[in-house]
């Protein structure tokens, strides 16, 4: 999978198009999809799971990534490939890809003021926002780490009243997500990251009810220019949510969205979600930012401040920063959050990121032994139950990249059964193993 070939591949991209065309001479290169990459990739994880989504997504970087390539096809590569890694749980990869995608300038760390200091983001956004009656969070679409914080935030958020989550990926045709208690595939775009879905899980678990409050009407064929269609999909978020709110009065909601979507002020004429509906409601809405101020691929790449209160204070948790005991937040767009959570960098434990055990108490050891048709492929952990009901089209709970060699994974989970899976993107596990985390 991943493993030699995969890193050959990728190394020979760095090295630009001559070596691209070497591969092109001995016929390694697949034919260029039919349709976008996004859809592309979407339509073989429905199909044939993660796996095959992730490796044929990456097998087409030499047709998008030469030289000789448009922007528009590096761009579009870099962000499917930086998305399929987020699903298969490839947390370095997606970084890498979404450096690449995006880029960044270097950057030296800022001065902090002398008073300033850190404080736990879940401490302190319970205490300041407890008693709104709604919240909003945004979410990188490629950072697990994010859901993972947000699903930490959940038990307190419950005890302070919170009984519904609007989330913006969710799938209106899932009608039985509730009713069954966790996602599959088609609960949404996002939701099949382990994190998300965990995030689902927990929350319906606490008693949540969870709210899908995407744009509803579709537009085929969408010509419109990009800044209406993206009003037009604000302003029906909005509606959804105000609407929900009107017909449930005292219900305190949480508004989990992607990136900007959450702002509260426009720079242009692009009117965002959070925007309208503080209009609607007639009130300023808590908006809490968990996306800018966090690790990158090269720390030089790193945010002036992240870097600043990384070297000042070696957080190990999400913090707020505190300066003159003011939160810090988005200096360039003023007033568009309050506050933005500033994420730890990542460790590493047996192959899975750290901010993975999020609320996880039990943990399992399970040995993966020493056969090279292992090493490279991805070991997917799921619940037992929704791996009987349900197989390839069941979200799993982590995923594992496995390396050369016989592994011992201490697995951080909640109790119950599990199910570990190699291979099951083509129909034909190589290994398959039952297990409880006590």
């Amino acid at each position: 999978m991943r493993g030699n070939e995969l890193k050959v591949l990728l190394g020979l991209l760095w090295l630009g198009i001559g070596s691209v065309s070497a591969l092109a001479q001995k016929g390694t290169i697949p034919q260029r999809p039919d349709t976008d990459l996004f859809h592309f990739a979407n339509r073989l994880m429905l199909n044939e799971g993660y796996e095959a989504a992730i490796d044929s997504l990456l097998q087409q970087a030499p047709n998008f990534t030469s030289d000789s390539a448009s922007m528009l096809d590096k761009g579009t590569f870099y962000q499917a490939a930086m998305t399929y890694a987020s699903f298969a749980g490839l947390n370095p990869l997606t970084l890498e890809f979404e450096l690449k995608a995006f880029g960044k300038r270097k950057s030296e760390p800022a001065k902090l003021n002398s008073n300033a200091k850190v404080v736990p983001a879940v401490q302190y956004i319970v205490e300041q926002y407890g008693q709104e009656p709604v919240v909003m969070f945004n979410e990188a679409h490629s950072r697990g780490q994010n859901r993972a914080f947000f699903r930490s935030l959940l038990p307190q958020l419950y005890e302070k009243g919170f009984r519904c989550l609007a989330i913006e990926t969710l799938d209106y045709a899932d009608t039985l997500l509730q009713q069954r208690g966790y996602p599959l595939l088609n609960t949404g775009y996002y939701t099949r990251e382990a994190a998300f879905g965990q995030l689902i899980r927990e929350a319906i678990a606490l008693g949540f009810e969870i709210l899908p409050y995407e744009d509803s009407v579709k537009v085929e064929p969408d010509n419109r220019p990009f800044q209406e269609r993206a009003n037009a999909r604000e302003k029906a978020q909005a509606e959804h949510l105000s609407n929900y709110l009107k017909k449930h009065p005292g219900t305190k909601m949480i508004v989990l969205a992607g990136h900007d979507h959450i702002h509260k002020t426009s720079r242009d004429e692009w009117i965002k979600m959070g925007e309208r509906l503080c209009k609607i409601l007639g009130r300023d809405i808590p908006s809490i930012d968990c996306t800018v101020k966090q690790e990158q691929y090269e720390t030089s790449r790193e945010h002036p401040v992240y870097q600043a209160v990384q070297d000042s204070f070696q957080i190990r948790i999400p913090v707020v920063l505190l300066q003159n005991d003011t939160a810090f937040y988005r200096a360039n767009s003023p007033g568009a959050v309050d506050v933005c959570v500033i994420m730890p960098r990542t460790n590493y434990d047996y192959g899975y990121p750290d901010w993975m055990k999020s609320s996880y108490t039990s943990h399992a050891l399970i040995t993966i032994p020493s056969k090279p048709e292992y090493s490279g492929r991805l070991l997917h952990i799921y619940r037992e139950e929704e791996w009987v009901k349900h197989g390839k089209q069941a979200v799993p709970v982590m995923h594992i990249d496995l390396k050369p060699g016989t592994e011992m994974l201490d697995l951080y989970l909640q109790k119950g059964q599990y199910r570990a899976i190699i291979g099951q993107g083509s129909g034909k596990s190589l290994f398959n193993k039952s297990f409880y985390a006590n």
